[in-house]
C-alpha cells in the first residue's frame, strides 16, 4: 500500500490559532510556538500498510535527551527489596556525596538523572553499592547496582555499556596530556576519566583512562599512533598496547553481565538438548535472573546414584522428586509429582545438578 500523508493534530499546549489549509496538507511545515520557547515542529504522520507511522532520527533522540535531562541518566538497580522513593532521595545525595542537582524517580528499577559529568562518572564508578536507609529508627542496608541508562533501556534485561579501565603501557611521556589520552582512548570507546595518578605524573611508565564500552562491540588490542612533521613531511608510527582492567562479561542469552553464554544457566546445552531452566514442570520463574539465581544459593551435586533431592516450585508448594536411575546404557532423570501427568524423563545428573542451582534443591537420603 501506498504511504498518505494523513492531517496532523495539534500538539499539547499549542495555541488555538486556526492553522492554514497548506500548514495541514504539509505537516512537516506545520510549527507553533508553545509557552514562549523554540517553535514546535511536530513529525509527519504517515501511514505504511494502513499502520500510523512516525519517524524520528538519532539527532532527534539527542536532542529529547538534553531537553530531558538524560544526558546524565544513570539506572539504580536494587536486588532484594527497593526501599521507599522518598527515603531514597533523602539518602542517595549524601550516599554518593552528589554536589548539585539529582532527580530520581521509578522506571520499574530507579531513573536517576544527574546534571553534571562529575557526579555522573562518581556514581557509574561505583558499580555496586550498599545504601543505608533508616525505617523506622532501624538503619537497613538495600544492594544496588548502578548501570548506564540507554534510550533502549529494558527493565528486564542489563545493557551491555559497561564501565572500564584501559592501560597504555610504555606510552610516550607527552601523550599523558588529557587530550592525546582521550583521543587514544576514544578508539575503544568513551572516555570519561584519567585517573589520579595519571594526571598527577607520579607513573609514567603507564597510562590509564575510564572509558564506557560496548560488550559486544570487537575490543582493540592496540591502537596505531602517526607522528607527522609538518616541516619536512617525516612520519613516525608507532603501534600502542591497548590493556583492559577487570573488563565484565556479558551473555547475549539472558541479556545480562557478569558471565558468557556458555556460562548461562538460562540455556544449558546437554547432550545435543536445549532445557529451558525457567520452566520446570511447567511451572514458570518470574522475575528478575539475577535475583533468582543470587537468592537460590544451594547447590545439589548429584554425582552419587541412588540420591533422592526434592525440587521446590515457583507457584506453588507442591515437592517433586528426581531421581537418578542407575541402569546399564544412558543415565536417565525421571521427574515426578503428584500430578502424574507432570511426570517427565529429563536428560542425566550433569544437567540436573545445575537446575538445582536455580531451584535450591535439598538432599534426602
Amino acid at each position: 500500500m501506498a504511504e498518505t500523508v494523513s492531517p496532523q493534530p495539534r500538539a499539547v499546549d499549542e495555541t488555538p490559532e486556526k492553522p492554514s489549509y497548506a500548514s495541514i496538507s504539509n505537516p512537516s511545515t506545520y510549527t507553533k510556538k508553545f509557552d514562549g520557547k523554540l517553535p514546535l515542529k511536530l513529525k509527519p504522520v504517515i501511514y505504511v500498510h494502513g499502520e500510523p507511522t512516525v519517524s524520528f532520527n538519532f539527532l532527534d533522540l539527542e536532542s529529547y535527551n538534553q531537553e530531558e535531562n538524560l544526558e546524565y541518566a544513570l539506572i539504580d538497580k536494587f536486588f532484594y527489596g527497593r526501599p521507599d522513593i522518598i527515603d531514597l532521595r533523602k539518602s542517595f545525595t549524601r550516599h554518593f556525596a552528589i554536589k548539585g542537582d539529582c532527580n530520581l524517580g521509578l522506571l520499574d528499577h530507579v531513573l536517576v538523572r544527574l546534571s553534571n559529568q562529575e557526579n555522573f562518572v562518581e556514581v557509574y564508578s561505583r558499580a555496586v553499592s550498599f545504601i543505608t536507609i533508616k525505617e523506622k529508627g532501624v538503619n537497613n542496608q538495600y544492594q544496588c547496582q548502578i548501570q548506564r541508562w540507554t534510550p533502549w533501556f529494558n527493565p528486564k534485561e542489563e545493557t551491555s555499556i559497561a564501565l572500564a579501565w584501559i592501560s597504555f603501557p610504555s606510552l610516550s611521556t607527552q601523550m599523558f596530556a588529557r587530550e592525546a589520552l582521550f583521543s587514544l582512548a576514544s578508539a575503544v570507546g568513551t572516555p570519561l576519566q584519567v585517573d589520579k595518578v595519571t594526571t598527577g605524573k607520579s607513573r609514567p611508565s603507564v597510562a590509564r583512562v575510564k572509558v564506557e564500552v560496548n560488550l559486544l562491540s570487537s575490543l582493540l588490542d592496540r591502537v596505531r599512533i602517526f607522528f607527522k612533521d609538518e616541516k619536512n613531511g617525516v612520519v613516525k608510527e608507532v603501534l600502542q598496547k591497548i590493556v583492559y582492567d577487570k573488563l565484565p562479561s556479558y551473555c547475549t542469552t539472558c541479556k545480562h553481565q557478569g558471565h558468557k553464554e556458555e556460562e548461562c544457566r538460562l540455556d544449558m546445552e546437554v547432550e545435543g538438548g536445549l532445557i529451558d531452566e525457567t520452566k520446570i514442570n511447567g511451572a514458570k520463574f518470574e522475575g528478575d535472573l539475577r535475583s533468582i539465581f543470587d537468592e537460590k544459593k544451594k547447590v545439589l551435586s548429584l554425582q552419587q546414584t541412588g540420591k533422592e533431592v526434592t525440587l521446590p516450585t515457583s507457584s506453588n508448594s507442591e515437592k517433586n522428586s528426581v531421581e537418578r536411575v542407575d541402569e546399564p546404557g544412558p543415565l536417565l532423570v525421571v521427574a515426578t509429582s503428584r500430578n502424574k501427568e507432570d511426570t517427565k524423563t529429563m536428560l542425566p545428573g550433569t544437567l540436573t545438578s545445575k537446575i538445582s542451582e536455580q531451584l535450591g534443591t535439598t538432599t534426602t537420603s
